[in-house]
């Protein structure tokens, strides 16, 4: 239940403020509005897939509730999918607890190293994004390169 709670928390953040933040901000991020636009459509069409899967994923399922917030997805299905996608990793705490009984902090190294594994990976899919935005076909240097060599 404390992490439906912590969930819609952050679901609600997303709903009240993080549209006006990201579109006053977002340019800072190389965020504009078709970026929040293909992420509207995503949740629209995926969101329950995206809840669901993101739940079970180490660092994601903290923040996945932000863009289901933003995006406006159906409070209920959110609220749902978000119980849902909770049990799978709660219970595999349980069971580890369970299983290491007084030696449960040798879990910790290990979570530490997934936690970290997953932000180099979030890292490196920020680092493709600006890349791709900075240098792809949406206004970036090469579209820049081709409307210049079109001029002359």
């Amino acid at each position: 239940m404390g992490n439906l709670l912590g969930s819609i928390i952050l679901y609600l953040v997303g709903e009240k403020i993080g549209l006006e933040f990201l579109k006053y901000y977002g340019k800072y991020f190389l965020i504009d509005d078709s970026d929040l636009d293909r992420a509207n459509r995503l949740f629209m069409n995926h969101g329950s897939k995206i809840i669901l899967i993101g739940r079970m994923l180490p660092a994601i399922r903290t923040v996945i509730s932000l863009p289901a917030g933003l995006a406006k997805m159906n409070f209920k299905k959110f609220s749902i999918y978000t119980l849902i996608g909770s049990i799978p990793w709660n219970l595999m705490l349980i069971y580890i607890g369970i299983i290491l009984k007084d030696n449960w902090e040798i879990i910790l190294g290990y979570s530490k190293i997934l936690d970290y594994a997953m932000i180099i990976v979030l890292l490196l899919l920020i680092f493709l994004y600006y890349y791709y935005k900075s240098t792809g076909k949406k206004g970036g240097k090469n579209e820049r390169y081709r409307k210049e060599r079109k001029r002359l």
